[in-house]
């Protein structure tokens, strides 16, 4: 201190000013501050007119020679200046992990403060300093007064999140069925009542814009429970509900039933019955698409090291890609069903058991007749047996497949990457070898089941496939015609013999594999492909599997195979994980063409309608309903999509033939040749039904404009 009337110097004013502000510093222990240096603290509506600090600027002011009463003059608030003394001096004994137990245990701020000597100012703070959310009366008084879940409840609780039951709020569970299952969310509330909202238990209706259908549900959520916030935490830890094997040690055979009745899916392969057997086979499986490969793996080892039951995985396509199911090894069945059966109620008893399945899905009328027909004699024994009993036969067949419905039998998409991969890697030099192009089918399968209305169309004066499974008398003998043949009457047969009933001769699509050999036989590298007749698919399916093809370009006047062509390309992509660029146009094909400038394409490959030898569809859409004389077709649809085309793309290739009395090939080529068209006619080879080959024209012309 200087004595009285001495005159310091400026260095030793800043000397004994820096001495102060070290003395200050020192006695604050900074250690604590570490984690909380920037975390920002506001004292609410109260002091709002206060300007408030961190604990960084805190220090900052000090070192810089700041005072409690310069900070005060420059408006920082004196509560929260005090705070930051009393905590840096170690005068608040209340740690992080100490305050957050107790607060989050409903002990008010005023009950903590007295506990631990903390003035109730300084109590707000540190709140906000530990970064923990005002808890009010609602909250306190929740945590007094709740009931906390039984070991029942748990087990009901960890099933249902692994199903369908979802996070309302970070401490309330939310469960919702379709109103078929009102009996079973019924059921949850009454386990669940004792932390349930008498309130939320509701049915609701929902439009769905996809179907264009009202669904009626009935759902309910439960109060904020602590114990219901613990199990969601671990469910929730990112914010997405994820399966860890902590969760999974705590799944008992009831959370399983319950698990299996929101989400497991059972298939007992009652269409199968080629197989001589009169006992079902079924498959179990979970829909656990929302759960990653690894999850899903971690169930399946989970369920043997636990149980002993074998399970694997099988993959499904969906719009985010390959999704996977965990599903039951067929060894492990009975042991799977022993598990969770005393807890399956009465409207979910479909998926463990035959009978009731087959009552859920309505069919026990015509199928009390499948043990029976399982044992439908075939080729001679079918026909040395008695009239009556081969007419029961075939009579319970067609009760059977009428019963189903033609939509019913028809292929779905196929759901792995087998035919994908083998039209993917399939040698165009196969199919080139010779003079001309050779058939094959591969990949055919997979196509047409993209292509439901396929079945409806029909070629002139002949029935569509569809028409001929409706009628009893066509389907009796395509059975009867098959079981003779020493085959069992299954429906992807039937369907095959549908086609060429009584020579019924019935539409085609292109043959994938078949535009793919001439898209790498006439394509240069990255050629851009345009389709203006993309019907059913093959031709797009050839050029994402062609590596000459950049991109490809297809123009569908019918809607619905516009819709199949969509479905087509976001399932190639999926499941061959590439990304080639495909643009697809619901437009006639003149209009669709007028869009694209001059020389967008560099190579044009189709296969129009061949005037009116197929319809397609009832509506006004075709080109042979627009121009219904073969003249005014072949000029006004033909010749101009062919000009159109020509205009578009550097090369055109068409694929057309002569078709009873009309000779569209012929004429095309006259054409061709009158106007001076330089072109190659190729030919694809096509197997003659009843033996032989014939030769399908393919021209290919290259443009001049």
């Amino acid at each position: 201190m200087p004595r009285k009337g001495q005159v310091l110097s400026p260095e030793a004013i800043a000397k004994m000013k820096l001495s102060k502000i070290n003395r200050m510093l020192a006695k604050y222990n900074w250690d604590i501050a570490t984690d909380y240096l920037d975390v920002k603290i506001d004292n609410g509506k109260r002091n709002r007119q206060k300007e408030f600090i961190t604990l960084a600027d805190f220090r900052a002011m000090l070192e810089n020679g700041e005072t409690f009463s310069s900070m005060r003059e420059k408006g920082i608030s004196k509560h929260l200046l005090q705070f930051f003394s009393n905590l840096l001096q170690n005068k608040i004994n209340l740690p992080k992990d100490k305050f957050i137990e107790e607060y989050n245990s409903g002990m008010s701020l005023d009950d903590i403060s007295d506990r631990y000597n903390v003035t109730r100012e300084d109590m707000i703070f540190l709140r906000q300093m530990y970064e923990c959310g005002a808890k009010g009366a609602k909250f306190q008084h929740r945590k007094l007064t709740e009931v906390p879940l039984t070991q029942r409840q748990k087990e009901i609780v960890y099933g249902s999140l692994m199903g369908d039951a979802k996070k309302c709020s970070p401490s309330s569970v939310g469960f919702g069925h379709c109103i078929e299952q009102k009996d079973y969310v019924l059921w949850l509330f009454e386990e669940m009542k004792t932390v349930a909202s008498i309130n939320s238990l509701k049915e609701i209706t929902q439009f769905d814009e996809r179907y264009q259908t009202s669904r009626v549900s009935c759902r309910f959520y439960t109060h904020a429970n602590t114990d219901l916030e613990n199990i969601i935490a671990e469910f929730y830890k990112d914010g997405i509900k994820k399966v860890s094997s902590e969760i999974l040690s705590k799944l008992t055979p009831l959370s399983i039933a319950v698990w299996y009745m929101d989400d497991g899916v059972t298939d007992f392969n009652y269409r199968n019955i080629s197989k001589y057997e009169t006992d079902c086979s079924p498959t179990y499986m979970f829909c656990t698409q929302s759960f990653s490969k690894e999850e899903c793996e971690m169930i399946c080892s989970w369920f043997f090291d636990v149980y002993g039951i074998s399970a694997g995985l099988t993959e499904k396509m969906s719009k985010g890609g390959i999704k996977y199911m965990v599903t039951i090894d067929k060894k492990s069945n009975a042991s799977f069903v022993d598990l969770i059966s005393s807890f399956i109620l009465p409207v979910f008893r479909y998926k463990i058991d035959y009978n009731d399945y087959m009552k859920h899905r309505g069919v026990e009328s015509y199928f009390l007749l499948i043990p029976e027909l399982r044992k439908c004699p075939l080729g001679s024994e079918f026909l040395n047996s008695d009239i009556s009993l081969q007419d029961k036969y075939v009579n319970g067949f067609v009760k059977y497949y009428h019963g189903k419905s033609f939509d019913k039998i028809l292929p779905k998409p196929s759901r792995h990457r087998k035919e994908v991969n083998q039209v993917m890697s399939y040698d165009s030099d196969k199919l080139l070898k010779n003079e001309g192009i050779a058939f094959s089918n591969v990949g055919n399968g997979f196509l047409t089941a993209f292509f439901p209305h396929f079945w409806s169309a029909k070629a002139k004066a002949n029935l569509s496939p569809k028409e001929v499974f409706n009628n009893a008398g066509y389907l009796s003998e395509i059975i009867r015609e098959l079981i003779l043949e020493n085959k069992f009457p299954m429906s992807k047969r039937i369907l095959r013999k549908l086609k060429r009933y009584r020579g019924n001769k019935s539409v085609s699509g292109f043959m994938p594999v078949v535009a793919k050999a001439i898209y790498d036989k006439y394509c240069k590298e990255d050629s851009r492909v345009i389709d203006f007749c993309a019907g059913y698919g093959g031709r797009l399916f050839g050029a994402f599997a062609s590596k000459k093809v950049k991109s490809y370009t297809g123009i569908e006047i019918n809607f619905d195979s516009y819709a199949s062509l969509q479905k087509l390309y976001h399932s190639l992509t999926v499941l061959t994980n590439e990304n080639k660029e495909v643009n697809l146009y619901s437009q006639d094909s003149i209009l669709g063409m007028k869009m694209f400038a001059d020389q967008s394409f560099d190579f044009c490959f189709t296969s129009p309608p061949y005037f009116d030898a197929e319809e397609y569809s009832k509506d006004e859409s075709q080109s042979s309903s627009k121009f219904p004389r073969y003249s005014e077709w072949f000029e006004g649809f033909f010749i101009q999509s062919f000009k159109e085309a020509c205009r578009v793309s550097k090369v055109v290739a068409i694929n057309i033939e002569n078709t009873g009395s009309y000779k569209i090939a012929d004429d095309f080529e006259k054409y061709l040749v009158e106007n001076n068209f330089s072109f190659i006619k190729d030919f694809i080879k096509f197997p003659k039904y009843g033996g032989g080959i014939k030769q399908g024209p393919v021209f290919v012309v290259e443009s001049v404009i």
